[in-house]
């Protein structure tokens, strides 16, 4: 039986930002510290299905910028949430 896969679909390149989303809903609900978690998640998660060879934790040379990007802008989201939370609570009566 054939195992279901994203490769042909018009689903393909949604890949890093249904990653990004993942991390900042749970940086939003849960904060810092299991968004922190889910970065590494997406990190790994990323690499194992995503990035060339597939389902394998090894990153092929021309991949890694690609990979550092991601993991870095999924980063940046995680530590921007938590300062948009306390804003927005500073700001309500």
């Amino acid at each position: 039986m054939p195992r279901p896969s994203l490769i042909g679909w018009p689903l393909q390149n949604l890949e890093f930002p249904l990653l990004l989303m993942a991390v900042a809903i749970v940086v939003w609900h849960a904060g810092t510290s299991p968004g922190l978690l889910a970065v590494v998640l997406a990190g790994i998660g990323y690499d194992y299905y995503f990035a060339p060879p597939l389902h394998s934790l090894y990153i092929e040379p021309e991949q890694r910028p690609v990979f550092v990007v991601v993991v870095f802008a999924v980063v940046i989201a995680s530590f921007s949430a938590p300062s948009s939370n306390r804003a927005r609570a500073a700001s309500d009566p």
